[in-house]
């Protein structure tokens, strides 16, 4: 079974865990790169006028963090929808993709820059003009600097939000869609992290509900999320972390989180019973 990764524990009982295919199809292929294209050309023409306009550079960087942060989710769209199963494509798409988007507001800094007398498509003589901006004009030099820490930002933002959304997703290879996800309802805190981590290797599932449920405001506690195929009811995942929320000197909350198990093949049983056990907490009081 291609979603299988076999491993087995020192007690010498065997679990599994799911891992991607790395499969892509060329139709799929062709839909992410398309949605990749013309999503990025769009997004980058409505960044460039909207930061052209703008003074103030704390807004500039905001607005390059809103574009990065749109790439990767665009980048996850794409690969949601062209079937992508591969963590490595889905990383380097996005960084190809946000390396575009930094050409293509180049582009069109130069098209806005010059009244819309100039639409310059050559690469190398973009690379020309900005360099010739950033060592003729002191101005424009700060302008040529925001515009490479720009590239640095947008490619940065995308990447991390493309791969932290694959990540959390899983495929049904037997009938070719995406697996829904389901949290649970949150845990008490777990100390010991390798023993439950055994535990749940082993089939004792109990370790789980023994936990009991946490406090509404409880700043460290346990996250479970169940996977599953809706179409086969064949295929079922479970994914547990320890959840720590810590708050900066400065106020900021900051959320810390370590993997117990990550996507654990489980059965039907197993994943009804969390079901119903996680129905009966969300109607408890306590």
């Amino acid at each position: 079974m291609e979603n299988v990764n076999y491993t087995s524990t020192s007690t010498d009982i065997g679990h599994k865990y799911y891992k991607y295919s790395k499969k892509i199809t060329p139709i799929g292929l062709i839909i992410f790169i398309s949605m990749g294209i013309l999503g990025t050309v769009i997004l980058s023409l409505i960044y460039s006028y909207v930061v052209y306009y703008t003074e103030y550079l704390y807004v500039h960087i905001l607005l390059t963090v809103v574009l990065g942060t749109g790439i990767g989710a665009l980048v996850c769209i794409g690969g949601k929808v062209g079937k992508i199963r591969s963590t490595f494509i889905i990383g380097f798409a996005a960084v190809l993709f946000g390396l575009f988007a930094e050409y293509c507001q180049l582009v069109f800094w130069i098209f806005i820059e010059s009244k819309g007398q100039f639409l310059i498509l050559n690469p190398v003589k973009i690379f020309y003009i900005m360099n010739y901006i950033g060592s003729t004009y002191s101005y424009n030099m700060i302008i040529f600097s925001l515009y490479l820490i720009d590239g640095v930002l947008i490619v940065a933002t995308s990447v991390i939000i493309s791969i932290r959304f694959i990540k959390d997703k899983a495929f049904c290879e037997k009938c070719d869609r995406w697996m829904k996800n389901e949290t649970l309802a949150g845990l008490n805190f777990v100390d010991d992290i390798e023993e439950l981590k055994i535990k749940l290797e082993q089939g004792d599932f109990s370790a789980l509900t023994l936990l009991g449920k946490a406090g509404k405001f409880d700043f460290q506690l346990t996250r479970v999320v169940l996977k599953h195929c809706t179409q086969c009811k064949e295929f079922y995942l479970i994914s547990v972390s320890t959840i720590k929320i810590t708050r900066s000197l400065r106020g900021k909350l900051k959320a810390e989180e370590k993997m117990v198990v990550k996507d654990l093949i489980i059965d039907q049983h197993v994943y009804n019973y969390l079901m119903e056990w996680n129905r009966s907490l969300k109607h408890s009081f306590f």
